[in-house]
């Protein structure tokens, strides 16, 4: 007789509170929130849920939105769609254009921001564009001490730089008990800001570009790519190396950048392909910068 699989157990809190201690309970719980990372990225008919799932669209603390003249503050459960509606003079338009890219209206319906970050299979779309903006996360976790005098209970909190969510191997990583609740970035003007999602052999290749002018001066620019084997790529010593640099770049300059744009590239094990992709990709935001167009719009 064939062994039944039992179905797995479903929790569904109404506030964060109730979150964390469920969480904190069972640690190796399945989070759903829009469900999209498992209905469209499993393995087929095969495909099962094992041990419990807490499911988190009942919490609303989780779903606000907040604005301030330094920052714009996004809960981990706000739909992607609803960002998308803020419009591109709120939401920074490097993300904002690469929510649009997330699938079809649908799909961005149901999958939210925490989500995206933190799904360990996908290609990080938001993640690049979320770390050269300086963006924070908030993670919480529920926490008890006890003391042969009183018993105290709450929530522990910290807010960390988005990118040390990544380890050594690239893959997000949280102290046990901890979820990801609040997203913040901070309100700044760039110049210019780009965001290319470039389909490719084996996957595609993110790229991310920001960059500040001053009386056609760089003061400052910043350069992310992102891979299935490198969810971040970025050399602060090469954009060192730009700021402070007058356009138009030079024939001679941008040859120079891309050939240490490649070696570096060779570096990290990605292939030819993905190499010569990131070095146009670079080129061509450097020449675009170099073009007299409106400060603060946006190009692809």
């Amino acid at each position: 007789m064939a062994k039944l699989n039992r179905p797995p157990v479903i929790y569904s809190p109404t506030t964060l509170q109730d979150l964390l201690k469920i969480y904190s309970l069972n640690p190796d719980s399945l989070i759903y929130a829009g469900g999209t990372g498992l209905q469209f990225g499993s393995t087929g008919d095969n495909f099962q849920i094992r041990g419990s799932v807490i499911n988190i669209a009942g919490v609303e603390e989780l779903k606000k939105i907040n604005r301030t003249d330094r920052y714009l503050e996004l809960g981990a459960s706000v739909p992607v769609s609803r960002v998308i509606d803020l419009g591109k003079s709120i939401v920074p338009e490097a993300l904002y254009a690469a929510l649009k890219q997330m699938g079809p209206p649908q799909i961005r319906n149901m999958a939210t921001m925490g989500g995206n970050i933190c799904r360990q299979a996908n290609t990080m779309d938001i993640f690049p564009v979320l770390h050269l903006h300086d963006s924070q996360v908030e993670l919480r976790k529920f926490r008890e001490n006890r003391s042969p005098r009183r018993f105290l209970k709450g929530v522990g909190s910290r807010w960390i730089p988005v990118s040390r969510l990544l380890d050594n191997e690239g893959k997000i990583t949280m102290d046990k008990g901890e979820i990801l609740t609040r997203i913040r970035i901070p309100s700044e003007n760039w110049s210019f800001q780009s965001y290319r999602k470039i389909d490719g052999p084996g996957a595609p290749l993110i790229f991310t570009a920001l960059a500040n002018m001053d009386k056609h001066i760089v003061t400052d620019i910043r350069l992310s790519f992102s891979t299935v084997r490198e969810k971040l790529i970025r050399n602060r010593d090469i954009e060192a190396e730009m700021i402070g640099h007058r356009v138009p770049f030079s024939k001679r300059d941008l040859a120079l950048l891309k050939g240490k744009l490649e070696n570096y590239f060779k570096g990290t094990g990605e292939s030819s392909f993905t190499t010569a992709r990131a070095s146009a990709l670079t080129i061509q935001f450097l020449e675009k910068i170099s073009e007299p167009v409106d400060e603060g719009s946006y190009f692809q």
